[in-house]
């Protein structure tokens, strides 16, 4: 792949429009990917927002709630980027999935669109044993019904399907009560590029 020879022209534009514009907006704009428009901005030292000053308590409540929600999740809670909350948790040296999470058996927090949800769940494990050919494979690309049993192969886990919802970016989301990983929010109805 040729990488783009940038105008002086372009790179005013750049000056001038960055921070009122998203780096989709500017990649269609230049008909180049949003990874040159990042590359590029670094390069020209644009940077839309100062990093932020963590407080010993935002860091305290970092350390004690990372596991119960996701970058996503925690980065509307402080105001940043989710990528900003992967960094923070990299530098405290917290990578999920190395401490065992305590779940409730019976109600389980999931937090979708800004509000917290309470969801009554019966584990699955005390399910019916349904028959292995009753669990879909789980794809980003398929579309799922509550109540839809699934087997999701990088968790290597059988879950049940117990709500759908909508992201504040408009992806379609599925709440799955997973036998091993507890209560997980994932993503459905991608169409394939």
């Amino acid at each position: 792949m040729v990488s783009k020879r940038w105008t002086s022209e372009e790179e005013d534009f750049l000056r001038a429009n960055y921070n009122k514009m998203s780096n989709k907006e500017l990649a269609e704009k230049f008909n180049v990917t949003t990874i040159s428009i990042q590359r590029k901005l670094s390069r020209l030292n644009l940077i839309r927002q100062v990093q932020k000053k963590w407080t010993e308590k935002e860091e305290k409540y970092l350390r004690e709630n990372y596991q119960e929600f996701s970058d996503a999740q925690l980065s509307k809670k402080f105001n940043v980027t989710p990528i900003a909350i992967k960094r923070k948790l990299n530098r405290l040296g917290l990578r999920r999935g190395q401490r065992k999470r305590t779940v409730k058996k019976n109600v389980e927090k999931v937090v979708l669109k800004k509000e917290v949800k309470e969801k009554t769940v019966q584990p699955i494990t005390k399910l019916k044993k349904p028959s292995s050919n009753s669990f879909i494979k789980y794809s980003i690309n398929k579309e799922y019904n509550a109540g839809d049993l699934i087997y999701h192969e990088i968790f290597k886990d059988k879950g049940k399907i117990v709500d759908k919802d909508r992201s504040d970016e408009g992806l379609s989301l599925i709440v799955v009560d997973f036998e091993k990983s507890g209560v997980k929010i994932l993503v459905e109805n991608i169409e394939p590029n």
